[in-house]
């Protein structure tokens, strides 16, 4: 094996020094270990098993490593969180997330080490592993992945990084600090106490609500815990509530230490507790707030008490951009920000490159004719004001961007969503159905639109399944929907385009941007691709729906259950422009809105026939049940199909109707329908 012979040439010794050194102090680090999957875990395991015995390490794999550690499978990484460790290890051999080593890589420590296992880096993008996401489509496929050709670009040149393949390393030298971090300390930063002063006064409102936000690595935590333990050493009661109690040790460790009467504790209670809203106590503290879904939030914080709301924002939940702008500002919560790393020292090189990977960080274009920012907004701001700003409509696939650009549509399409994810962008990277609408105005990028293929010859062999109920095939949302809904095979074989998001600048909303993009959008489609739809589904608030409405779009479906994370639920609309889709959409609106129309019934017939054939579901019946309801003389069959139409629980109606079970109660209305459907002559 060839070595470049460095100071430290042992990869464990490599990773130890920096943390036991007593000599200085050290930026984390990155080790990369690449080849294949079964020599990278065993490479890793021979490393990590020779590391002090007082050294904290973790392993993040789908596959447990023969050895005793902190492991967790991809699934179940929130685990960690609210820990810190020396060494963590994420396996990416057969699976990646981004937002998994984005989040675990936020728990090491100063001088501590990420281990990345990964196929060579050269040929990662075109590993078996990223070519088959879970997100593909059917009748899709890709042959490279853009997001980890750009992870991977970023490793390349990641020279902070060690590297280790089966025929060489690479161990760089550790880079010494001046100031370390100030993990592990109770004392508050300078920045800190401010924040605190600022919350504990005694000219906060005692019913009002306040934000601590912050990147990982912090304190925001610790915060939280001196906070806590002020409020309860004054006599008042406060309580801890999180997504996952695991991750709030740290602000739970510090609150206790900081009580002063033994007899006095910070309370805990979970989010789904009906106790949470019901309890009188004086203080509520929301740990992870961006993570908590929007109608939770709503209801807490409009209780007559102090809350305190404390999260990460950019990072692994990828809700930081929603939680601002459609939660904070809407409710005009004052926030407090945390700006400098204490788990780390600051211009931590691992740092930067985690905010790469998951687009953390606003980067300008570099184009040679491109404008200052601000200079736009002051010279541009009149023009648009009075609807008189000059725009450009660029289409693009990925593959077709630059660098620089695909950072910023991704950076502006993450606000269109409450939650998006790391893994949310790489997908929308990686779509090889996805088109990139954009809007420029003096090369500034003001607008953007990802629009998703769907429907076509690639639903042909699984058509028929689909709309009578018997498949579901990955992707093609829209398309599915709606050909389940019509029942008619011929729908899901339309050409379909899905607006999947669209975004305006958020200094530049209000001034018809959207409504000028999407505009654009629509004579493409029409015109130039000469589609049969243009479609969208989203959570429904109401200045949504009257941006698409007054774009021409027709509602055709609403969700009955209300999203968990923004609180609204979900409308698909829909704008034909071929004839076949015209005549499929109006029939469709006809049967739901007009369900006693003529041209109904031969709608209601097949979906009907489908329940009593067993392949659809009584789910899927919509406005058929309620037709089946106004003629039906079967009391059995009418009382159950009432009170499932009122989302009544399946096992409690057949509970209350007498059958031994869901399965034998749907069994029996199948059998029911299919009797009515004898006897009584639809046309």
């Amino acid at each position: 094996m060839k070595k470049w012979h460095m100071a430290l040439t042992d990869p464990t010794e490599w990773i130890s020094y920096p943390l036991l050194s007593t000599n200085g102090c050290y930026q984390r680090q990155l080790l990369l270990i690449t080849g294949e999957t079964t020599w990278c875990i065993d490479k890793a395991i021979s490393i990590v098993s020779g590391l002090a015995g007082q050294l904290d390490y973790c392993w993040i794999s789908d596959v447990a490593p023969a050895m005793t550690l902190e492991h967790r499978s991809y699934a179940h990484f929130k685990d960690l969180l609210g820990k810190e460790f020396d060494v963590a290890v994420v396996d990416a051999g057969e699976t990646f997330r981004p937002s998994v080593l984005a989040a675990i890589a936020g728990t090491v420590r100063q001088g501590g080490t990420t281990i990345l296992l990964c196929p060579p880096l050269e040929t990662w993008a075109m590993h078996e592993s990223v070519l088959n996401p879970h997100f593909l489509s059917h009748g899709s496929d890709i042959h490279k992945s853009h997001y980890i050709s750009y992870l991977a670009d970023l490793l390349v040149h990641a020279d902070f990084a060690g590297r280790i393949t089966s025929t060489a390393e690479i161990l760089p030298m550790p880079q010494e600090v001046k100031n370390k971090g100030l993990t592990g300390g109770l004392s508050l930063t300078p920045d800190q106490q401010d924040i605190f002063n600022a919350i504990t006064s005694e000219n906060v409102n005692k019913q009002s609500c306040r934000c601590i936000v912050a990147a990982r690595g912090r304190g925001k935590s610790t915060l939280a815990g001196h906070i806590a333990a002020h409020f309860i050493n004054a006599g008042r009661s406060v309580m801890l509530s999180a997504p996952s109690l695991l991750s709030v040790k740290t602000l739970e460790r510090v609150a206790e230490s900081l009580i002063k009467d033994t007899a006095l504790s910070l309370e805990w209670m979970a989010l789904d507790n009906p106790k949470l809203r019901e309890a009188n106590y004086d203080v509520l503290i929301i740990d992870e707030a961006a993570s908590v879904p929007l109608p939770v939030l709503n209801e807490l914080i409009d209780r007559p008490r102090l809350t305190l709301l404390s999260t990460t924002t950019d990072g692994y939940e990828g809700s930081g951009q929603g939680f601002r702008n459609k939660f904070l500002k809407h409710r005009n919560i004052p926030v407090y920000t945390l700006r400098r790393p204490l788990r780390w020292s600051e211009n931590d090189p691992l740092e930067k490159l985690i905010n790469a990977l998951i687009f953390a960080s606003p980067e300008q274009r570099t184009l040679p004719d491109a404008v200052d920012s601000a200079n736009f907004t002051k010279d541009k701001s009149e023009e648009f004001a009075n609807g008189d700003g000059t725009t450009e409509y660029k289409i693009y696939k990925v593959s077709e961007m630059d660098l620089c650009l695909v950072k910023e549509v991704m950076q502006l399409l993450s606000t269109a969503h409450y939650q998006s994810s790391p893994d949310d962008l790489a997908r929308m990277m990686d779509s090889p159905d996805l088109q990139f609408h954009l809007l420029f105005a003096d090369d500034s990028l003001m607008a953007a639109s990802a629009v998703e293929a769907e429907g076509g010859e690639r639903l042909a062999d699984v058509a028929s399944g689909i709309a009578s109920g018997t498949r579901r095939v990955k992707g093609h949302l829209t398309a599915q929907s709606l050909a389940l809904q019509s029942a008619q095979a011929n729908v899901a074989t339309l050409r379909y385009r899905r607006i999947n998001r669209i975004a305006v600048q958020p200094r530049w909303q209000g001034y018809g941007l959207g409504s000028e993009l999407l505009s654009n959008l629509k004579h493409y489609y029409q015109h130039v691709e000469k589609i049969d739809l243009l479609t969208t589904s989203f959570g429904a608030d109401a200045p949504l729906l009257n941006f698409w409405t007054s774009a021409d779009f027709l509602l055709l479906k609403r969700g009955r259950k209300p999203d968990k994370a923004s609180g609204f639920t979900s409308a698909l609309m829909a704008l034909p422009f071929s004839d076949t889709a015209e005549n499929a959409i109006t029939q469709l609106i006809d049967c739901e809105r007009n369900p006693e129309s003529p041209i109904a019934w031969p709608l209601h017939q097949r979906r009907l026939e489908q329940f009593a054939g067993g392949s659809r579901s009584v789910d899927h019946l919509y406005s058929s049940s309620n037709w089946l309801l106004s003629r039906c003389d079967d009391a059995i069959l009418c009382l159950c199909l009432s009170l499932l139409e009122q989302s009544v629980n399946p096992a409690n109606v057949a509970q209350d109707t007498g059958y031994n079970g869901k399965k034998t109660m749907i069994a029996d209305c199948r059998r029911r329908v299919s009797e009515w459907l004898e006897s009584f002559e639809v046309y």
